[in-house]
């Protein structure tokens, strides 16, 4: 005679399994999501910079060729 406890852990064993599995392909699918997400904002955090950069390289010209003008 099967002990009915013993049962009950073995399904309840196979359902945490399961679920288990599940969770480590979610999380391996949002782990590939943030590694796009980050690659995306590393671009954009490049161009940030770039046009930073670009902003200060203008401001220093048009001061140092007397064309610059405070905003109206």
């Amino acid at each position: 005679m099967e002990n009915p406890h013993e049962q009950q852990q073995n399904a309840l064993l196979s359902r945490i399994v399961a679920n288990v599995v599940k969770l480590n392909q979610v999380v391996t699918d949002l782990n590939e999501r943030l590694e796009d997400i980050n690659k995306h904002n590393n671009d954009i955090a490049l161009i940030a910079q770039m046009w930073t950069t670009y902003g200060a390289s203008v401001q220093i010209h048009l001061e140092s060729t007397d064309n610059f003008s405070e905003p109206v």
